[in-house]
């Protein structure tokens, strides 16, 4: 970038390829890269599924778009060493054993990162000069200044004409099995299926003892880094 700089840059940005295949060394990289695009003074954002769908007039304008900041960076980063030592959603409440799987992608990883928008891959743009750009607001499931004992996504999504919940991995809650919706962090619409998981796991946050909800300390404030 600093000899062949770019205005525009548009990738498919795809951790699921070196997840699936257990190549740690490549997953970080994806993070690195991302890290030094925004440490060389672009502005990076998230192009979501409806956004990549969206079709302007010529002289229309783009919808807004949330940004990737470095401090959700460092979640992504924090949560690949975490797979790379196998503590991914460790340690886990007893009470919870038998009934949620450890170590799942993208369940177990932090609502705080960029990873957990999506299953496998998603879009990003990446502006010298953000001027085409339109920011919303920054990525993440939970917002990075929500308290460390909050579990389920309350932030609502913009698809089409409605307001939407999206859980862990943007799989959308009102249309998931209520049997999956707290595992998640998609708020439980049937009281007899996951009322009893939605109680624990409530307890669990309550007493910080759920590895994912971790808070990194906020570094370097800056534009990018809100």
């Amino acid at each position: 970038l600093e000899k062949f700089p770019a205005e525009h840059i548009i990738m498919e940005y795809s951790p699921g390829v070196p997840e699936r295949n257990l190549k740690l060394k490549e997953l970080m990289s994806t993070v690195k890269m991302l890290q030094d695009i925004l440490h060389a003074g672009y502005t990076v954002v998230n192009i979501e599924d409806k956004d990549a769908n969206h079709n302007p007039s010529l002289d229309g304008t783009l919808p807004p778009m949330d940004q990737v900041t470095l401090r959700n960076l460092a979640y992504d980063e924090r949560d690949v060493k975490l797979i790379s030592e196998q503590k991914l959603g460790c340690p886990m409440p007893e009470e919870w054993v038998g009934r949620f799987c450890g170590a799942s992608t993208p369940e177990d990883l932090s609502p705080r990162s960029l990873r957990c928008m999506f299953g496998h891959n998603t879009n990003l743009w990446a502006a010298r000069s953000p001027g085409l750009q339109t920011l919303g607001g920054r990525v993440g499931l939970l917002d990075l200044d929500d308290p460390p004992d909050k579990f389920f996504v309350t932030r609502t999504f913009r698809a089409g004409n409605e307001d939407h919940i999206y859980g862990m991995g943007w799989r959308r809650c009102f249309d998931m099995d209520p049997q999956w919706q707290v595992r998640h962090r998609c708020p439980c619409t049937n009281k007899d299926v996951c009322g009893a998981e939605e109680a624990m796991v409530l307890a669990a946050s309550a007493a910080g003892r759920i590895s994912s909800n971790y808070v990194l300390p906020s570094k370097h404030a800056s534009r990018r880094m809100l």
